[in-house]
């Protein structure tokens, strides 16, 4: 015992000797552990800078670039931050971000974890992450980050740090006039009712606008085409960066006269007809006397009528004939002779043009003009009657 008693004091003086003599070391190594443990715990709580986890990158041609980071990831960063600050425990944590619902739904049948969630989603909330600019860059341009952050609570610095644009490929610049020399119209239909189409374009289709009165267009006129917005984006995609104005005057050239149809005698001839069979002689009974007509054509207007079907949404155009005639009757019939002049209005509703020539064939009479049934006592009261009933209608000749 006394053996054992005296090898437990000589370790004891063994360690006391040993401490005297390294007093100065162990207080070296104790200072160390203490700066460590400091440093850690200023490393846990500092705010975290989001700068670097967004990992910012420029992509796409000079003047069209484009901002790109990781969103996905700057996301789930704020979410692991806002978890950690509301007390959320790692498990549960990793549970929240892997978006598993059935796992989630665990959870949040406890009410303190429940108000935990809750606080997390004020703090992620309370981040805000912005940039003054992502899109249509240029090499040089500056693009400043901004982290805006509502709450001290949650260990997130506000800052903000601007980047310059670099590494964009060589662009080059095209204007509507450049896509225009590219673009082939086509105008067709009559003076006072063409149409303007892309025909064809060197750079695709569906290029451009059209105006809104396309469909009654004029030799000499001048209208408005515009860029379709949709194109543009497209451009920049291609490395051509889109300038200038985004619409060009453009003349209208190369309609047909309407008396230019190549059958538009023969359709004359026709209504003719119909206003004969309308003011037929009648002579059958000759002792108790005669009803006779004289009848004369005086002018002649064709206009441009345009349906949309409400089943199909497709327009279609055709156009409508319309003749004024001057009409002597003599009425023997009466004691007295009768002699009257009347103007009427003959024609067809709805006629088709193919190939510059009217479709006679398919023009029936229940396609007559409705006004074919009223007199008028003058040719400037028909006339105004027909221009009331279709503003359009315009003056065609040819040889009877």
């Amino acid at each position: 015992m006394n053996n054992l008693l005296k090898r437990n004091e000589s370790k004891i003086n063994n360690g006391k000797k040993f401490v005297k003599g390294h007093r100065k070391l162990l207080s070296i190594v104790t200072s160390i552990l203490i700066v460590l443990i400091i440093i850690f715990s200023f490393l846990a709580t500092r705010p975290t800078n989001l700068i670097s986890t967004a990992d910012i990158t420029f992509s796409g041609y000079d003047g069209n670039g484009t901002l790109k980071y990781k969103n996905d990831v700057l996301d789930r960063k704020i979410k692991e931050i806002s978890y950690k600050a509301a007390k959320i425990s790692e498990k549960d944590a990793k549970v929240l971000l892997s978006d598993n619902t059935s796992a989630i739904d665990i959870l949040e049948t406890d009410p303190a974890f429940e108000q935990k969630e809750k606080l997390a989603d004020s703090y992620n909330s309370a981040v805000d992450v912005d940039f003054n600019k992502e899109s249509n860059l240029s090499n040089g341009d500056k693009v400043t980050m901004t982290v805006t952050v509502d709450s001290t609570d949650i260990p997130i610095k506000s800052t903000k740090k601007t980047f310059t644009v670099k590494g964009l490929k060589k662009s080059s610049k095209i204007t509507i006039s450049d896509i225009i020399k590219n673009v082939s119209f086509n105008f067709s239909g009559y003076n006072g009712f063409g149409s303007i189409h892309e025909k064809s374009a060197k750079y695709g289709s569906n290029i451009l606008s059209m105006p809104v009165n396309k469909y009654n267009l004029s030799n000499g006129d001048t209208v408005k085409v515009k860029i379709n917005p949709d194109y543009i984006d497209s451009l920049g995609g291609k490395g051509k960066i889109f300038t200038g104005s985004h619409s060009k005057e453009v003349a209208v050239t190369g309609l047909k006269s309407l008396s230019s149809i190549e059958n538009l005698n023969e359709a004359l001839i026709q209504v003719d007809a119909l206003a004969k069979t309308a003011n037929k002689d009648d002579k059958e009974s000759p002792d108790l006397g005669t009803d006779t007509f004289t009848i004369k054509r005086l002018t002649s207007y064709i206009t441009n009528i345009r349906s949309t079907s409400f089943v199909t949404s497709v327009t279609h155009s055709s156009y409508r004939l319309a003749v004024i005639y001057k009409i002597n009757e003599n009425n023997t019939f009466s004691i007295e002779n009768q002699k009257t002049t009347s103007y009427k209005i003959y024609g067809y509703n709805s006629i088709d043009i193919s190939n510059n020539k009217l479709d006679l064939k398919n023009a029936s009479s229940s396609d007559t003009l409705s006004l074919l049934n009223q007199s008028y006592t003058s040719l400037d009261e028909a006339t105004s009657a027909l221009k009331a009933d279709n503003s359009g209608y315009t003056k065609v000749t040819t040889e009877k």
